[in-house]
Order: structure tokens, then sequence, then C-alpha cells
């Protein structure tokens, strides 16, 4: 196995990578350090086609071990376990090359070289940190395989933060990222395991009031939007969505019963995903606001992610078996 680093320069193309290896027939695993979770997925890989063949998240909540802006000693301790655990995973999966980067996880963290240092010299792993805007082009980049429209708006709803990002006419018409993440929300916001009506109704002030601010708009009108991420997922079952399509009133009238009863929430929240008690009303809150930002109806869950468009830029950069200065 060849553990590697990716290095990503703000046009988003592959800076370095060296390796004798051809991008046949290869496993390759990514790590993804997230705010809410780490998760792993190997992928098999011949030249510019990929299939996903495992995938593991395990909840670390490392968004709750940062103090005064400095990841502590136990949250990096939890990142280096971790990894460690998916190195041993990715050696029995046989993969042949191993890479790991993070999200808002660490985007603002005033130690972050810290980490990654402590990080490398513990398991030998290079995290990449990517910015906001990478991640959302990572994000458009892994949408596109599954979007067959021309022209579309998609999110993706993390712990740490939320991208958007939209394509018409094949080409990028916006993607950012905003600090709306679900985990970071509930720790601003609120005081139990799920909000007050009050407490949801200052959320919803404040993410209207930042995309007001800082969100594009596109110059046509979606009837739909397309969501990745968690959050959107178990909101998705809470609805008893048979389908990966729901409208914006389905998920307005779920916010409205699970505010109004809060021990049934817990219950149904808990039976589907516990993992998710304290970050799925808070999500569903933030995706309701998306969806009136933009006026779409309806909303469209996928299970694609940000690995899918890292690992697609890897791949069209062809950057396994040449390098690049």
């Amino acid at each position: 196995m060849v553990i590697f680093s990716l290095l990503i320069d703000v046009k988003f193309g592959i800076l370095m990578i060296y390796t004798a290896i051809e991008v046949k027939n290869l496993k390759i695993g990514l790590i993804d350090l997230g705010s809410n979770t780490i998760k792993m997925n190997i992928y098999q890989c011949h030249n510019k086609q990929y299939q996903n063949c495992f995938y593991d998240a395990n909840y670390t909540y490392i968004i709750n071990h940062v103090q005064n802006d400095r990841l502590t000693t136990q949250g990096i301790d939890k990142i280096i376990q971790t990894i460690k655990m998916y190195q041993t995973v990715a050696q029995q999966q046989q993969v042949d090359l191993l890479s790991c980067f993070s999200t808002a996880s660490l985007r603002h963290i005033q130690n972050q070289k810290q980490v990654v240092d402590e990080v490398f010299k513990a398991t030998g792993i290079q995290i990449q940190p990517l910015t906001g805007k990478q991640e959302a082009h990572f994000n458009l980049l892994s949408m596109q395989t599954v979007v067959s429209e021309s022209e579309w708006i998609g999110g993706d709803l993390g712990g740490g933060s939320l991208q958007l990002f939209c394509l018409q006419q094949q080409r990028s018409i916006f993607h950012q990222s905003l600090p709306l993440g679900s985990l970071k929300l509930y720790q601003q916001f609120v005081s139990d395991q799920l909000p007050t009506v009050q407490q949801a109704r200052c959320l919803e002030e404040y993410v209207a009031q930042m995309l007001s601010t800082t969100c594009q708009k596109p110059n046509f009108s979606p009837e739909c939007i397309y969501f990745m991420g968690g959050s959107v997922r178990t909101a998705r079952y809470l609805i008893s969505s048979q389908s990966d399509d729901f409208s914006t009133l389905e998920l307005q009238n779920m916010i409205e019963r699970c505010l109004s009863f809060p021990q049934w929430a817990k219950q149904q929240i808990q039976a589907i995903q516990p993992e998710r008690l304290k970050t799925v009303i808070p999500g569903m809150l933030v995706v309701n606001q998306v969806c009136n930002f933009f006026g779409v109806s309806r909303i469209k869950y996928t299970s694609n992610s940000v690995r899918e468009g890292y690992l697609i830029s890897l791949l069209e950069q062809n950057m396994l078996d040449k390098g690049k200065e």
C-alpha cells in the first residue's frame, strides 16, 4: 500500500503526486475528516472509471473538541485513532493508495499545522485541508455524475459547513461554502438535545440572514435542489419518503411536528439514527431556509459526497502515473 498526499492549488488542480503506479485496476482509499464524522471509502479504479467497494463512518464529533479555536489533544487523539483503524482496514482490503483530506473540521482552527504534523508523525498520513471553495468544487464534480439536467442547484450539508453550488450549460455558476453546518449551529443555538421553538426560530433567522447577504442566486428558476449529507438522509427517513425525492411542504410539516412534540421526535430520531439526535432538526431547519432562499418546492437526496468529487479530480488530472509540477 502506498500512502500519498495531495496538494491542491486555488484552481483546484492537483499540484503534485509522484508514484510509478498507473491508474489501472487500482484500489484507492479516501479518508474524509469531517466535523461530525470521519469516513472512509475504497474505490476500485480503472483509468477514469471507479466503483465504490467499501464505506464506513465513525462518529467522532471532532468539532466538539475545539476550544478557543484550537483542537484539543483529545480531538487530535481521536483523529489519530480513527486513521490508524482505517489504515488497518485499507491493508485488509489490499488498498494500493490511501489519502486523507479534511473539510470544515480543521478549516478554521488556529493549530491546524500542529494537528496535521502530529497526525503525520503518528500515522504517516498527510492530511490535506480543503478550503471551503475547494470542498464546494469537489461537491459539484460529484453531483454532476448523478444529475442529468443541464441546469441545477446542489447542496452538501455537513456538521461544520454548508456547501452550495450551481451548474448551468455545463458551467459552474457558483460554488461556495458557508459556516452553517448542522452540528456547528446546534452548538450555537441549542441548549438541550433538541431545539425549542424559540431556539429554532433564532437559528432560522440567522441562516436566512447569512444566505441573503452572502449567497448567489442563479438566473433561472429551479424546481428542486439536490442535496448530499447525513442530515438530509435522516430527514428523508423521518418523512418516510419511499424515494430520494420529497417536497419542501413535507419537510416543513416534519419540522413543525418535531418542534411541537419533542419527545416523539426524540424517539423517532433515535430509532432511525441515534448518532444524529442533536443535528437532524438543525439540519432540517437549514435545508428549509435554503429551499426558501432559492424558491424550490422539492428536495432530491443523493448518496454521493465530496469524496467522489475529490477522486474524480484526481483521476481526471491523471496524476497517479506521471505527476505534475
